[in-house]
């Protein structure tokens, strides 16, 4: 194996590890740049505590590592959480249930992972508590740009997918400022999500598209699926006594 090429996964998520040939082990659009676009407008000072929710195998964690902050990864699968130990300080848990202390940590990365959480407010609800007042949560994801009204998609019945636990741009930051965060930043990134799929596409033909997460629903004869993008929000946890 040349030693630039992804090491051989397969957990859940890519279990015949096409995906991460083409994205590299971040499994997401844009890679770490969008993580680092995130890290320099949140600007957290050295030795912050920051938790990567949903941390895969890990190449979050080693950034963050690197550039001298106290991280440490948790995610479900646990093969996942053994590549991302080899970094630093993983566990295995869900969204819905860190395990970490409350108003402990001064950022939480959730990237690619909230829209496969089986109780997305649940997991809101789960970083706010265990971020300190003035702590940053970082979350990028795929999001739809809405669906016909008339014509909704029918009740999901598989397993949350990146794609199928997609919500609109206004929903998600509805529900993130329900919990009290303050949302500090939106940014869009359809080229990255449109760049991930040409890639897929170029590398294994038309059938690549079927290696990225999608939602496992049938649609109507005629229906059109939800166009997509891929965005960055980020919030804050507010600051003083009156914090909820």
């Amino acid at each position: 194996m040349n030693q630039n090429d992804p090491a051989p996964i397969t957990p859940s998520y890519d279990p015949h590890g096409h995906l991460a040939k083409v994205s590299g082990l971040t499994l997401r659009p844009g890679g770490l740049s969008i993580t680092r676009r995130a890290l320099e407008f949140c600007a957290f000072g050295q030795g912050a505590k920051i938790v990567d929710a949903g941390c895969g195998p890990g190449e979050t964690l080693k950034l963050l590592r690197d550039l001298g902050f106290e991280a440490s990864g948790v995610d479900p699968d646990q093969r996942y959480v053994e590549m991302a130990g080899k970094f630093g300080p993983a566990v295995k848990g869900t969204l819905e249930s860190l395990s970490l202390s409350a108003q402990n940590a001064d950022g939480v990365f959730c990237e690619c992972a909230l829209n496969l959480s089986s109780d997305r407010l649940g997991s809101l609800s789960e970083i706010y508590k265990v971020l300190k007042p003035g702590g940053h949560f970082v979350l990028a994801d795929i999001f739809t740009l809405g669906l016909d009204p008339k014509n909704p998609p029918p009740p999901q019945n598989t397993a949350p997918s990146c794609v199928g636990g997609a919500v609109t741009l206004t929903e998600a930051r509805w529900q993130i400022e329900s919990l009290g965060f303050e949302i500090k930043l939106t940014e869009d990134y359809a080229p990255a999500l449109n760049a991930l799929a040409a890639k897929l596409v170029w590398t294994y033909g038309q059938r690549g598209l079927a290696f990225l997460p999608t939602p496992k629903r049938d649609c109507a004869v005629g229906e059109k699926p939800p166009k997509l993008t891929y965005a960055l929000l980020i919030s804050q946890k507010p600051e003083g006594p009156f914090c909820p």
